[in-house]
């Protein structure tokens, strides 16, 4: 069964990220039924789906910014799109945490981490988890600093879906995504003002860039649109795309 992203949407115009956290895991039956919606979370179509996110408490060496009791770990195969699937399948889980009110903030690593004994396997992200001192939710819309929608995308044809993709989360608010809308088609790319200067910065701009693709699927799903998506398998030797998403009706 395929998760129900519909349910998801409202959280995309309301989460934000905690970075106070009360010192306490995950009681059992939330975490149960985290573990239990995971199972049915999207994965980019037609790529290597082997994932998995794992629970890990905090081992008291507060190696990050961010005081949290415990952590989501994203665990992939490498393949060339490992990163956008990242940030595609957490964005999920960051919006149903956001649903069920309990606390997120992604955790940068330095370095995307082979796993010990298997270097096709790696942790490309974490995910503080934890009861919020602070309420998780935005009340307003205008509270999210984000570009205006004529630097993320050519037009306004798809306004409202855009949108959606213009409140999505990114490593120090830099907003990599840009949108090329024409009829019944809508590509994701990345931002050509935006010049990665090493490997790290690129690594974020692709996870960024599927936490945007995530919220645009959300976001058609929300108004009963159909579509097909494509993904460009080979982002390294074709950069002009990442993903295309063809919709089979008009917005009305």
């Amino acid at each position: 069964m395929k998760s129900n992203l519909n349910e998801l949407y409202p959280n995309i115009f309301t989460r934000k990220s905690t970075r106070s956290f009360l010192d306490m895991p995950l009681k059992k039956e939330d975490l149960h039924t985290i573990f239990d919606r995971i199972k049915t979370f999207r994965s980019l179509p037609s790529i290597d789906q082997n994932w998995q996110i794992i629970y890990e408490l905090d081992d008291g060496k507060k190696l990050y910014n961010v005081n949290a009791p415990a952590y989501f770990v994203f665990i992939i195969k490498k393949n060339p799109l490992f990163f956008v699937q990242t940030g595609y399948v957490m964005q999920q889980l960051d919006l149903f945490c956001s649903l069920m009110g309990i606390g997120t903030c992604w955790i940068g690593l330095s370095r995307a981490k082979p796993i010990k004994d298997d270097d096709d396997i790696y942790e490309t992200i974490r995910m503080a988890v934890g009861y919020a001192k602070k309420d998780v939710h935005r009340k307003y819309k205008d509270q999210f600093k984000r570009f205006p929608l004529d630097i993320i995308a050519n037009n306004h044809r798809y306004k409202d879906i855009i949108e959606a993709a213009r409140m999505a989360p990114s490593s120090l608010n830099s907003q990599p995504w840009y949108f090329t809308s024409d009829e019944g088609t809508i590509t994701l790319s990345k931002r050509r003002s935006l010049q990665p200067h090493n490997i790290f910065s690129q690594r974020f701009i692709e996870i960024n860039c599927g936490i945007a693709l995530l919220h645009v699927v959300t976001a058609l799903e929300n108004k009963g649109i159909r579509y097909e998506m494509i993904i460009n398998k080979q982002p390294q030797q074709d950069k002009s795309w990442i993903a295309k998403i063809q919709l089979e009706t008009e917005l009305s």
